[in-house]
């Protein structure tokens, strides 16, 4: 039985596919930056600090069929492109210990944007997508 379900009582539960196209040419090589399994483009790429998510699923709720929670306990992108730009910024805003990271496809931060003035020492996260 899958973490997943484990936690969420799914039956039969999948994980992910990891079948991922590389994004749109501005996004291509960037972490995060995929096309969705649906064929759409993303409106943002999406980071998870891993060190940061505790898997309270609020992001799961806020941008269903975004996010999942992997067999780690962590946060993983599924479908980047599953909720509109609105949608993922709630989401973010909504992390209760803002792990996730939104861009936009060309690498400008989104949220959270007062990172943007804390200086480049210290850390950043695993990008997932």
């Amino acid at each position: 039985m899958s973490f997943v379900s484990k936690l969420f009582g799914k039956k039969n539960a999948q994980p992910p596919a990891a079948t991922a196209a590389p994004a749109a040419a501005p996004a291509a090589g960037l972490p995060g930056s995929v096309v969705s399994p649906s064929g759409k483009t993303p409106s943002l790429r999406i980071e998870i600090d891993r060190r940061c998510c505790t898997a309270m699923g609020d992001c799961m709720r806020t941008a269903p069929g975004v996010f999942e929670i992997d067999e780690h306990g962590i946060a993983i992108v599924v479908d980047a492109a599953a909720a509109d730009r609105e949608r993922l910024v709630l989401a973010a805003e909504n992390c209760p210990t803002q792990a996730i990271r939104l861009y936009e496809l060309q690498d400008k931060r989104v949220y959270p944007d007062w990172m943007d003035t804390v200086g480049s020492a210290g850390g950043g996260g695993a990008a997932l997508g």
